[in-house]
């Protein structure tokens, strides 16, 4: 059940990460902002897509409706987790020789790693359930 869960994260994050590439791409080739600036919005916009989807579909089960709060842990955690991956890129980089393409698919496990459990003990927290009524 874990790992189904975890493949279903890692699996619908890749929606988040084309919509932070999309809407970052779009907002630089369109209006010609700044690429950091586009950057952050892309980013956002991927976090959002992934806390519908997350919500929707990886953690269905727990019966959570939206709500502010919910969102903005999540987006909280997802801050932590862009911050781990480039700790684990520049450490990954200093003290490794691993090929670019390994540091970088290390980097991205250990930051998708970091979201999932934020995500699922701490954005999406299953609620306690009310006491059954006897008749």
């Amino acid at each position: 059940m874990m790992n189904n869960k975890i493949l279903k994260f890692l699996g619908l994050g890749s929606a988040a990460i084309l919509t932070d590439f999309f809407t970052s791409n779009l907002l630089f080739y369109s209006l010609n902002w700044s690429v950091t600036l586009c950057g952050m919005l892309g980013f956002l916009a991927g976090t959002i897509v992934a806390y519908f989807i997350h919500l929707r579909v990886t953690f269905v089960a727990r019966n959570l409706d939206f709500s502010w709060q919910a969102l903005y842990r999540f987006l909280k955690s997802s801050l932590l987790a862009a911050i781990i991956r480039v700790l684990s890129l520049s450490l990954l980089e200093w003290f490794t020789n691993f090929y670019g393409f390994i540091v970088l698919l290390l980097s991205i496990g250990i930051s998708s790693l970091t979201r999932y459990l934020l995500a699922n003990f701490y954005v999406f927290k299953k609620l306690p359930q009310p006491p059954e009524e006897k008749l």
